[in-house]
């Protein structure tokens, strides 16, 4: 076991322990947003006779809906989380328990949008509305590539000892 282990280590050493530069890049994106995300309806729209439940749509700055929004709800008594993702027009429809929750709304296009609490009722029935703005655009990519880098040498010099010559 330890012969394969050095063995594998030796093959390897040369790509794990160089410092070539190539390996040290990094790469970095300037965004840009025209418009922010904003919460366009927050209502009670009814109550039912056996449930709690969150519903809704997201939508672009042209009112269209967006597909594939992640929603997550966080209970914050219990931290339990539940999450859907919106249908291709925007919609969705969670049920929960009754409580206070966080809600968090995440398309990477478009950004990600938090409401901090709302507090559900018994049978509560709870419409909210999202336009998540125009999509986020990048305007500038770019790769940093990291200097040579040298490692000090941690080895203690050996002195060397002196003769007396009487």
């Amino acid at each position: 076991m330890k012969l394969i282990l050095s063995l594998i280590v030796f093959v390897f050493s040369s790509q794990l322990f160089s410092q070539n530069q190539n390996n040290l890049k990094s790469a970095y994106s300037e965004e840009v947003k025209k418009d922010s995300i904003k919460m366009i309806e927050n209502k009670t729209i009814g109550y039912s006779d056996s449930f709690t439940k969150i519903k809704g749509k997201t939508s672009d700055h042209k009112s269209f809906g967006v597909g594939n929004v992640n929603v997550t709800l966080t209970n914050l008594a219990t931290k339990a989380t539940t999450s859907c993702e919106t249908n291709e027009d925007g919609l969705y429809d969670i049920e929960v328990e009754r409580g206070s929750y966080s809600i968090a709304f995440f398309q990477r296009s478009y950004g990600k949008f938090e409401i901090e609490k709302i507090n559900l009722n018994d049978c509560q029935i709870q419409e909210i509305n999202i336009n998540l703005g125009s999509r986020i655009k990048v305007v500038h990519h770019f790769i940093v590539s990291a200097p040579d880098i040298t490692l000090p040498s941690k080895k203690k010099k050996k002195r060397q000892k002196i003769s007396k010559a009487e």
